[in-house]
């Protein structure tokens, strides 16, 4: 079975002290456990450890084969990205883990020389602080996906996105590549989501006046969730207009960008369990969501396939895993979820994974 290499990408951090907060963790959040998980209607939870995703995948056994040698190597070295560019091309192990980084070049604390001027230079980081811009995000990505591939020998990727990642993931699919005369599949094998918010973030109270308020004022970056930017970020420079065409749907991917079967969607379905900002944000965004993100929301629809059918892969998601744990959601990253809200393990049925 070939193992290709994961990238992980991660999810909103809000405005500059959730970024700093961010790149503070040297995994941007995915090496974080947990010790609850909720499986029965009641929603009680009880006493599981979660060691991480990342940990996890380096020490299960995923193919069977009674070692955990089987696992994935998560490779550093003081840098990842260094490691990489000073690795021989085809010298590192395919069945490796990464973290796209995207935030550090939006960070003061890792740009502090370049802003003040300090000619230091024997420093790791972004040397110029730039404002976080979603499509950059992306591009970035592909840079990184490109290294990752040259040096690993590897044909594609697959891609691990929580909430805003995800939509960074389907920038580089739906506008990123094909702006280059390139396709998805060229680089990436399978999409992974979990609480995207893949058809925008919308409110059940307001009449819509929330929304336009998020989306004129920009508060903390938050109008990248409304349809006009999603638009934006989500369209080929050649097929887009000035605005959403009537019939827009932000959670579409066009069948010639790429395979909606080969992108799974973890839905979260308690929006109780969302307690920032004393739980306003899930009172605003209704009981049918995850507390930030709506259920309908939450998966992408395929142009080739019934929305039915779409809404049932997705729903299905929560009871396809065979082991997944669930924590209460927190607010390490600002006012917004943290990649600890979902944690998922091994899914032996799904194809996504083999």
């Amino acid at each position: 079975m070939e193992k290709l290499p994961l990238v992980y990408v991660r999810g909103f951090a809000g405005g500059e002290t959730g970024i700093e907060r961010a790149v503070e963790d040297p995994f941007y959040g995915f090496n974080e456990g947990s010790v609850h998980v909720r499986v029965g209607s009641s929603g009680r939870p009880s006493f599981y450890q979660f060691e991480s995703p990342l940990l996890r995948l380096m020490t299960e056994d995923l193919l069977g084969s009674g070692s955990a040698e089987s696992g994935y190597s998560l490779l550093v070295h003081g840098s990842q990205e260094r490691y990489l560019e000073n690795a021989a091309p085809g010298s590192v192990p395919p069945a490796s883990i990464w973290v796209h980084r995207f935030y550090d070049i939006s960070a003061p604390s890792l740009t502090t020389h370049a802003r003040n001027g300090d000619p230091e230079e024997d420093g790791e980081g972004p040397d110029t602080l730039r404002p976080f811009d979603l499509s950059s995000a992306a591009v970035s990505l592909l840079d990184f996906i490109l290294l990752i591939k040259d040096r690993t020998g590897a044909p594609r990727v697959h891609l691990i996105a929580h909430s805003m990642g995800g939509l960074i993931c389907r920038c580089l699919l739906q506008k990123v590549l094909p702006d280059r005369g390139d396709h998805g599949l060229n680089h990436v094998d399978r999409l992974f989501t979990y609480g995207t918010p893949h058809g925008g973030i919308h409110f059940t109270l307001g009449f819509g006046l929330l929304e336009k308020m998020r989306d004129t004022l920009n508060i903390h970056g938050g109008s990248i969730f409304g349809p006009r930017e999603m638009y934006a970020y989500l369209t080929p420079e050649a097929e887009r207009a000035e605005r959403p065409p009537s019939g827009w749907r932000a959670n579409q991917i066009p069948a010639q960008a790429f395979p909606a079967e080969r992108v799974f969607c973890l839905v979260g379905t308690n929006s109780a369990d969302y307690d920032v900002a004393l739980g306003l944000p899930a009172q605003a965004v209704g009981p049918k969501s995850d507390g930030l993100v709506q259920i309908e929301s939450a998966y992408v629809r395929s142009p080739t396939l019934p929305s039915s059918t779409a809404a049932i892969r997705a729903d299905m998601a929560w009871s396809t895993p065979r082991r997944a744990t669930r924590t209460s959601n927190d607010s390490s990253s600002g006012t917004f979820r943290s990649p600890r809200i979902w944690s998922i393990t091994v899914c032996p049925g799904n194809p996504m994974l083999r």
